[in-house]
């Protein structure tokens, strides 16, 4: 059994410390009702790969959740974005969209680093794999990592990425696919598609561990930064341990629909830049009229709104 007495402050665990886990983190960790605790399975805080693209929807999003954003971009080097350009048919094309002529190409290990810059040390626990979630019957959770250490939370998060431990515990077996490769050796895509629901009970899955895409629209890291931002929002209006669940379930009911959008038009955005979606094919005017929108709803995106959704959702669940 869990203690009675329950501790003043909710306890929050994430699962994973890359830039989705070091995001929500910082949408997190200033509110005072919040005792915020980062679990990173690898010996060491870091991020692989090379850069990714912050869009205007992300760049609204990390405003919301680092109040020195401005800063951060000088401080991490980032690099204006004009235009997507790609070649075929022997013939340059090149997209541009009002929300990519102000975006920014950051090197991911730059960003993480900014993102745990501000957060407490004592609140970032590196070497820690999560083996177990064992839930009690206040609903409290106990959570079993590889080097036999435990800690009892309130409520956990997983960010621990594409093959994250998290996502088995809300869905159970559910593999990810393997997105148009017949030999994904050297280079593969990864993606899930259509969960269900990002929640079970006192435990959600953001950033890849609930909607991991293709990169062709560039959208991961802003759909994770967007997660983080609706997280913070609804745990803000969170005062008692019974209101987690709800709390939740309406990140689930704003956010999923969102991404899951992205994830697909990510996708089919994919297949027509390969020459593979029919209709389309290698027509290079086929090709620029079925790119030329496909941007938009992404960047041209009102997080205020979003936020105000999600509160109202919870508002509703809470009346219940």
């Amino acid at each position: 059994m869990a203690s009675s007495e329950a501790p003043s402050k909710l306890r929050i665990a994430i699962s994973g410390g890359g830039l989705a886990g070091a995001a929500i983190a910082n949408a997190l960790f200033r509110q005072p009702h919040l005792d915020v605790h980062v679990y990173e399975s690898a010996k060491e805080f870091s991020e692989s790969g090379n850069a990714i693209g912050i869009a205007i929807n992300a760049q609204r999003a990390l405003s919301m959740i680092v109040p020195d954003a401005d800063n951060l971009y000088r401080r991490v080097q980032a690099m204006q974005k004009s235009s997507t350009r790609f070649r075929t048919s022997g013939r340059d094309q090149s997209h541009r969209s009002r929300g990519e002529e102000q975006g920014y190409t950051i090197h991911r290990a730059a960003l993480l680093r900014e993102l745990l810059a501000p957060l407490p040390q004592e609140s970032l626990h590196a070497d820690k794999k999560l083996e177990k979630i064992e839930e009690f019957n206040d609903g409290s959770l106990k959570l079993q990592f590889q080097d036999s250490s435990s800690t009892v939370v309130d409520t956990l998060i997983g960010a621990d990425g594409i093959f994250g431990s998290v996502r088995e515990h809300i869905l159970g077996s559910d593999p990810s696919l393997l997105v148009d490769q017949e030999n994904p050796s050297a280079f593969a895509q990864w993606e899930h598609r259509d969960a269900p629901t990002y929640v079970k009970d006192r435990v959600c899955v953001a950033g890849d561990a609930a909607h991991a895409m293709t990169p062709w629209q560039g959208s991961g890291a802003g759909m994770a930064i967007e997660d983080a931002v609706i997280l913070g929002t609804v745990f803000s209006a969170v005062k008692t341990r019974e209101q987690i669940g709800n709390a939740l379930k309406a990140y689930d009911a704003v956010r999923r629909p969102r991404t899951q959008r992205v994830a697909e038009s990510s996708r089919r955005t994919g297949r027509i830049l390969s020459g593979l979606e029919d209709g389309v094919r290698l027509d290079f005017q086929k090709m620029h009229d079925a790119l030329a929108s496909r941007w938009e709803y992404i960047y041209d995106f009102d997080l205020g709104k979003h936020t105000e959704e999600a509160l109202a959702v919870l508002e509703r669940l809470s009346a219940e």
